[in-house]
């Protein structure tokens, strides 16, 4: 609705929200767009216009599909696609996974298993080849540790016992874990796919910005790729999987 892609009525709700942080009022805009969101929730949960309706049914990345071609005018009048403006990773042909609130690339990068905190989750930038290698390694231990039955918020003192935990019952870690929801997803036709959200792009190009990485400027679509595909192919290769 901000950007002219719908209007207030088509999504059941009674105006437009305050985004703009130059205009922004904090004690009305705020109670406004409060009001809205609770508007914006109870039509999408009673499926009160047919736009929620297909937002409820399809799932997000689906129906920023569908909307980008029922407005399709509407769209290039703003100079912006639906798909442009939701965050989320993209896996498989429909499904996606929009990521936690963190200020982070690894939130939104090609992990197997996103939506968890099974990734580099912290916020920094790097090459895409050590990029893969510190978020695979976050990613088995926190597959450890929850395999186990454990709350990650005591991995700091449980990550470095694990082992002799494990062995207090006759079994040895099984670092094949996140292997195996890899294979899993490959076999589901489930696994990562390219970024289809500019906002998705934006995390990782705004990041790399931000801390100076001078060797990605990320100044056209290809770079993005070009990241997006050297981090699978090492995450991959980590895995020690093989992709026909």
């Amino acid at each position: 609705m901000y950007n002219g892609l719908l209007e207030p009525e088509e999504v059941g709700i009674s105006g437009v929200p305050a985004f703009d942080p130059a205009k922004f009022r904090p004690e009305e805009d705020s109670k406004k767009n409060a009001k809205l969101a609770e508007e914006l929730l109870r039509a999408y949960v009673g499926r009160g216009t047919d736009v929620m309706a297909l937002v409820a049914e399809l799932g997000m990345r689906r129906a920023a599909k569908a909307l980008g071609e029922k407005y399709r005018d509407r769209a290039a009048r703003a100079g912006v696609r639906f798909e442009d403006l939701a965050v989320y990773a993209a896996f498989g042909e429909w499904g996606y996974m929009t990521p936690n609130f963190y200020w982070a690339p690894g939130m939104v990068a090609p992990m197997y298993v996103l939506g968890k905190y099974w990734t580099n989750y912290n916020p920094t930038f790097m090459p895409p080849e050590e990029f893969a290698k510190t978020a695979y390694d976050r990613a088995v231990v926190e597959a450890l540790v929850e395999d186990a039955g454990m709350c990650r918020f005591h991995r700091g003192w449980a990550e470095p016992v694990l082992g002799d935990l494990y062995k207090l019952i006759g079994r040895e870690l099984n670092r094949d874990v996140y292997k195996g929801f890899a294979e899993y997803a490959i076999r589901a036709g489930a696994d990562p796919r390219p970024w289809e959200s500019k906002r998705a792009m934006d995390v990782v190009s705004t990041m790399a910005k931000e801390l100076g990485a001078k060797d990605w400027r990320f100044e056209s679509y290809e770079d993005y790729m070009e990241w997006w595909r050297r981090y699978k192919d090492s995450l991959d290769k980590l895995l020690g999987i093989q992709r026909i």
